[in-house]
């Protein structure tokens, strides 16, 4: 279970850098499946100091990955300790993604 950190601010889930979802599913291609655009609800996007960070985060959420071709992929699962989503291209992607080589 990575611990999460999301720089898309344009997610509804995001809070202050966090997200507030227990789980995530990251596609095949390292879009975050479970972006929910932010409609004007009231959230904290403030900068809080970590010992009063958004109580409603979880700190260590589970990652579902679709994304077959990436080496942190483990049983669709990631395996990486963190993990971080930015907004890329209009879309929030999983930057930690990692390609398998192709050997051709």
């Amino acid at each position: 279970m990575p611990n999460l950190r999301c720089h898309d601010v344009t997610c509804k889930h995001n809070h202050s850098g966090k997200c507030g979802m227990n789980s995530i599913k990251v596609s095949f291609n390292a879009r975050c499946s479970s972006y929910d655009f932010d409609h004007g609800e009231q959230k904290n996007d403030m900068e809080l100091a970590e010992e009063i960070a958004c109580s409603n985060c979880i700190s260590r959420q589970k990652v579902c990955c679709e994304d077959i071709n990436c080496m942190n992929n483990d049983s669709r699962q990631c395996s990486l300790n963190n993990l971080r989503i930015d907004r890329i291209s209009n879309s929030p992607i999983c930057v930690n993604e990692r390609p398998k080589k192709s050997y051709k």
